[in-house]
């Protein structure tokens, strides 16, 4: 595909893309922009490590946005999953760089069935396990940013984090974390488990807010033989943590909300005389 087309090509795998009025876990979605007034630089960071993380991203952000020549309006980011790495321990620090430009994307993910080695984040013709990749916007464009979060609380029971090694749960109260899903009616042995993911935690005791689902984290691996569950987010021991799953039920809501969101956004920028 890179070597058909005269412009580069990135992106990730996904367990299934958004086709039409429903989704296709065997295709491939192309996006094409093209706009005289927007200008985009990529780069490739090398291999991540946690332990030189913040000078990681801002080498990375600084090569981005001297291939631009100018100040980036907004930056992408293609994410891979490592599950003792995961994007809290250097996105931050990309946020910080950048002086706090909005970044968007997102990270890949395979069918779920493997154990995460056939996600890749692609760029350059490749395809990387271990890298992320960074796309700087800039020019006469002016974005414009909405998010909505579905999530069902299965209970509103919230048991403390026991044991949890770098990103993996191992118990939590007297239990252990399969267990607790167990509990909350989940049968973790079926092959339909995996199918109703993404699951996530609503976690109390992260510095935030009590009430509401102020922060969550993704459920991004299960480990059924040992109980144990990997998080795409670190959780302190002792917090609190309740499993949701996405309310399917109110997607369309949810997605009619963040349009609904943005078009408001972008009239109130009309009537201060901004042009998008």
């Amino acid at each position: 595909l890179q070597a058909s087309l005269p412009f580069p090509v990135v992106g990730g795998t996904s367990w299934a893309m958004p086709f039409e009025a429903g989704d296709d876990e065997v295709s491939a979605s192309l996006t094409v922009v093209d706009r005289e007034n927007l200008n985009f630089a990529i780069s490739v960071s090398p291999v991540l490590d946690a332990d030189d993380s913040r000078r990681q991203m801002a080498e990375l952000y600084r090569d981005c946005q001297t291939k631009l020549g100018r100040q980036p309006k907004m930056l992408l980011a293609f994410l891979p999953v490592i599950p003792d790495l995961m994007a809290d321990r250097y996105l931050p620090y990309l946020f910080e760089a950048s002086g706090g430009l909005p970044v968007f994307g997102g990270m890949v993910s395979d069918d779920y069935e493997a154990d995460g080695d056939r996600a890749a984040v692609l760029a350059d013709g490749q395809g990387f396990s271990d890298r992320m990749v960074l796309v700087a916007l800039g020019g006469k464009i002016e974005p414009v940013f909405a998010a909505r979060c579905e999530l069902n609380v299965v209970s509103e029971y919230a048991p403390r984090v026991t044991e949890i090694e770098g990103y993996t749960i191992r118990r939590v109260d007297d239990m252990s974390f399969c267990e607790y899903l167990s509990q909350q009616g989940f049968d973790t042995s079926s092959e339909e488990f995996s199918s109703g993911w993404p699951l996530s935690l609503d976690i109390k005791g992260r510095n935030v807010p009590v009430e509401g689902l102020a922060d969550a984290c993704d459920l991004v691996q299960l480990n059924p033989d040992e109980g144990s569950g990997t998080l795409a987010g670190l959780v302190p021991r002792g917090a609190g943590i309740r499993v949701g799953v996405l309310n399917k039920g109110n997607i369309t809501k949810t997605a009619d909300d963040c349009l609904a969101d943005i078009l408001a956004q972008i009239r109130e920028g009309q009537a201060r005389g901004q042009r998008y």
